[in-house]
């Protein structure tokens, strides 16, 4: 069984995290321990989307090819509900469907007339 190591999560990017990039750092510091890892959000108050999709995506990744587990605590209110975002929108993915959207082929004529009554 591997051992478990934490990582402050603010003290290797910050306290507010915004890009895809900082995820990126962070899988690098996940993959240097070659063991189970707790993730501390103690002090992380805010992060983005685009940090919290590409996180969601590098903690799957990592998980599957390093076989080990990674787990979060401490994590604010804030920083929990933008992760539960993401992890809703991979989940109702494959429930997505465009098959009722309605496609309209119209000649040139036509769609002069459809956009003048916009």
């Amino acid at each position: 069984m591997k051992t478990e190591n934490k990582i402050s999560v603010s003290l290797v990017l910050n306290k507010t995290i915004h890009s895809r990039d900082a995820a990126k750092v962070l899988a690098d510091a996940i993959s240097a321990n070659n063991s189970n890892v707790e993730l501390d959000f103690s002090g992380v108050e805010f992060i983005s989307r685009s940090f919290a999709d590409e996180f969601y995506n590098q903690k799957r990744e990592l998980e599957s090819r390093l076989q080990m587990t990674i787990t979060l605590c401490n994590t604010s209110n804030a920083v929990s509900e933008m992760l539960k975002v993401i992890e809703d929108t991979y989940r109702n993915d494959n429930k997505r469907s465009f098959n009722s959207i309605p496609i309209n082929e119209y000649q040139p004529d036509e769609f002069e007339n459809m956009l003048a009554t916009v």
